[in-house]
Order: structure tokens, then sequence, then C-alpha cells
């Protein structure tokens, strides 16, 4: 696990499109969304899940903006489906967790 890079977006819609074909984003609309968010109040820290140096999936730690409580936080992971049932997500919210 590493923390997210700018360079990241590409693989992140990848992956999230493949878990979400019904709700699609683009790059620009994530990217947008992310440097819209006032990190001086709001928590948000992503991370990229590696097997063999290829990028499997992510997750996320955020404040929902909207129901905003400085002590609550939203986990959020993506398991690309082909890698998916193999404990991926299971090992990295442990691993996020400690970090949070």
């Amino acid at each position: 696990m590493r923390e997210f890079d700018h360079t990241d977006y590409a693989r992140l819609l990848e992956i999230y499109n493949a878990n979400y074909p019904d709700y699609a984003r683009s790059v620009e609309e994530w990217r947008t969304r992310d440097e819209s968010v006032d990190r001086s109040k709001y928590y948000l820290q992503r991370y990229a899940f590696l097997e063999s140096n290829s990028i499997v999936g992510f997750g996320e730690v955020t404040h929902v903006t909207d129901m905003f409580h400085p002590h609550k936080f939203w986990i959020n992971i993506l398991v690309d489906p082909p890698s998916q049932g193999r404990g991926i997500a299971q090992f990295n919210i442990r691993e996020i967790e400690r970090g949070a």
C-alpha cells in the first residue's frame, strides 16, 4: 500500500467504473472534486493497493462534507473485479485503520 499520487487518477477511474458501471465518472470530475475539498477543515487521504507493483485497488479515508463531524470518517475500498475475493480489501482496511 502506498499513498495516492495524482498520476493514479486514470487507474482509480478504471477500477471505480468497473465496480460501478451505471455511475461512471471521468478523471476530470474526480480531480475537480478532490481539488475543491477544503483540506484545512476536511480530511481526505487516499491509498493505492499494490500487487506485484500493479495497482489492484484503492482506499480512502475522508470526512463526509455534507454530514461533517470532526471525529467521524468514511472509509471506502475499491478493488479491481479480477482481483476481488483474495483478501486485498480486508488486508488493506486493517492497514488504513492503523494509520487513520
